[in-house]
Order: structure tokens, then sequence, then C-alpha cells
């Protein structure tokens, strides 16, 4: 389950949508976990370098200073409030199954660069979700069409890299150049 920014808007002209992201007002995205089965409802020892940790995935709770820290700061189902032994322990489960694919793209890059930023807006009619960190690449987050007749799928993560001017692999989202100004324009 994800919660998009407040009233995402929608624009005709890509410079309006650009002034929005690069101000982070009203476009940063907040990702919520959807709830888990309850099958997941009981802790587990988690084993971190000799420390123990209890975890329940189903709760979303750590015992790890680092969850500790975090708690209050965000819901409590936010992607931000969890920490590595949730997530290492959901992926080493069938839990993964259970969630949404987004759900799943942006947990991931979460954890792997937890300095990471979301934003959202509106592009020719598509959710396009960006994801910026400290490095030249930039995460875009989006329904799965590479031309303006594909059929929408799945979300995907495509990767660009801003010093290279390139997209990973050669894999770019629909409407590329749109996306392309949109982030040399938001860094």
């Amino acid at each position: 389950m994800s919660r998009p920014a407040k009233n995402p808007k929608e624009f005709d002209d890509i410079r309006l949508a650009l002034k929005q992201i690069k101000e982070h007002v009203d476009n940063q995205y907040y990702h919520l976990i959807p709830e888990l089965p309850e099958w997941c409802n009981k802790d587990y020892c988690f084993n971190d370098n000799g420390s123990d940790y209890s975890i329940n995935i189903y709760k979303l709770t750590c015992t790890c200073q680092s969850f500790i820290d975090k708690t209050g700061l965000y819901d409590p189902r936010d992607i931000r409030s969890l920490c590595k032994h949730i997530y290492y322990k959901m992926a080493r489960t069938k839990v993964m199954g259970y969630l949404d694919d987004l759900s799943c793209l942006l947990l991931k890059d979460y954890m792997h660069s937890p300095d990471m930023s979301f934003y959202s807006f509106q592009l020719l009619e598509r959710n396009v979700i960006i994801g910026l960190a400290q490095t030249p690449w930039v995460n875009v987050y989006t329904k799965a069409k590479r031309t303006k007749e594909d059929v929408e799928g799945n979300y995907t993560k495509y990767s660009y890299n801003i010093n290279q001017k390139r997209w990973s692999y050669n894999i770019s989202p629909y409407p590329k150049n749109l996306i392309i100004d949109a982030i040399n324009l938001s860094r």
C-alpha cells in the first residue's frame, strides 16, 4: 500500500513540475508497507555480528538501536522507519511475495541507500517516482511502458547516470526525454 504525495498535481509544462521537484514542495513521496499476513506475527531472533535482536515482521518492529532511533519519526509502516534486520528477515522468507512490486523495489533500494529521498509527480498521465541519493545514479520508478503504445505493466525500476548521461543497460522508461529533463533540473 502506498501513500502518494498529498494531492499530486498533473502538469502540462514540465518546467512547473521540475520547479516543484527542485523545491521539494508537495512532491516528497512516503511509501507505506502494506499489512502482512497474520502468520508473520511472531518474534524472530536475528543475530548480527554477535548481537541478537528480536524482530517482528508483521508489526515491523526490531530491538536494534537503528530502529529505536527512528521510532516516532515516521509512520510505523513507512519504509524509512525500518532497519536492515527487518528487511533481511523479510527478504529471506516468503513475505516479499505478499508485497506489491513498488513496495519491493523501494524497500530494497532504500535499504541499500538509506539517504535516498523519493519524489512523486504525474508526467503525461503517468505516476513517476524519482529516488535521489548521494550517487550519480538516479532511480526512476514507473509502470513498465517503453513507448506510448505499450500497455502499462508492473512498476519497474530504471536507473539513469547523471554524469555519463545514460540509462543503465540502455533500458529507459517512457517518456525518457521528459524524465531526463526532470532528473537534470531536479538535482
